[in-house]
């Protein structure tokens, strides 16, 4: 655990150096622009992970956001990236925006996942305590 919330959850704050140790450089692919040039940033010296934003990426596509999720075709966007960051030896990561498309997401390969903002969580985790009790 890195940053200020560790001395509030009872764990020490890391020294500079480790905590330097632990920086990544994620790079967002989420425009058609991107994807088309997916494996030379993947190569970029720095990067460490490539980050899907699926929403975004299906938009600028001009294709539905479950079709991408779910086509596991040679060349389509997700393997794709996937395969890129496995070339370059990065990991990929991404953003779900809701707790359905984490199965998708896990399905083509990524394992870090954003399963939505904390605002939506905490709005799910209410409406799932307000339903219990309205029985």
């Amino acid at each position: 655990m890195r940053g200020p919330f560790a001395p509030l959850w009872g764990r020490p704050a890391p020294d500079a150096e480790s905590a330097n140790a632990g920086v990544q450089c994620a790079v967002m692919i989420e425009t058609a622009g991107a994807l088309e040039e997916v494996e030379q940033i993947a190569a970029l010296n720095g990067v460490t992970c490539l980050f899907l934003g699926p929403v975004d990426l299906s938009l600028a596509l001009g294709h539905d956001l479950d079709d991408v999720l779910a086509d596991r075709s040679a060349g389509a966007p997700i393997p794709r990236m996937v395969a890129a960051a496995a070339a370059s030896g990065r990991t990929v990561a991404a953003f779900a925006g809701d707790p359905s498309r984490v199965n998708a997401l896990r399905a083509q390969g990524i394992r870090a996942i954003a399963v939505a903002t904390d605002i939506a969580l905490t709005d799910l985790g209410a409406r799932a305590v307000l339903d219990l009790t309205a029985e």
